[in-house]
């Protein structure tokens, strides 16, 4: 919380001392900056509550566990503290519609309706 109003500030500042467009380095140091404090509070936060709630797993999801860093990050960290992790593949990442139906799907399978789980599944607008 708080991480990306820090970020818009010191944008803010760095504009008002320069009054200039940022150099590319200082949006390339910025950008890694913050995801760097992200990947580290998502995995901090996730671990401590695994803990707290003496809670021998973790899973996550969402567009966010796309990003390759927090996904090493989260490995390294739980596999150290024994906590085990479920990452579902990339591609199941980027859309929590196809998550959620993907998960309602093993949750009530129904072989007689013939559904399967189509991540990359296009709609066609007329």
């Amino acid at each position: 919380s708080g991480i990306k109003t820090a970020v818009l500030y010191k944008l803010k500042d760095h504009l008002a001392a320069d009054r200039s467009t940022p150099s590319a380095d200082f949006v390339a140091d910025l950008a890694a900056s913050f995801q760097s404090s992200v990947v580290e509070e998502v995995t901090a936060k996730g671990v401590a509550a695994c803990r707290f709630h003496r809670i021998p797993r973790l899973a996550v999801g969402g567009g966010v566990i796309a990003n390759q860093p927090l996904r090493e990050r989260l490995r390294t960290v739980c596999g150290d503290l024994r906590i085990e992790l479920a990452i579902p593949p990339k591609e199941l990442c980027t859309d929590n519609g196809a998550m959620v139906a993907g998960l309602g799907y093993h949750l009530e399978p129904d072989p007689s309706l013939g559904w399967t789980a189509a991540p990359d599944l296009r709609v066609e607008l007329n």
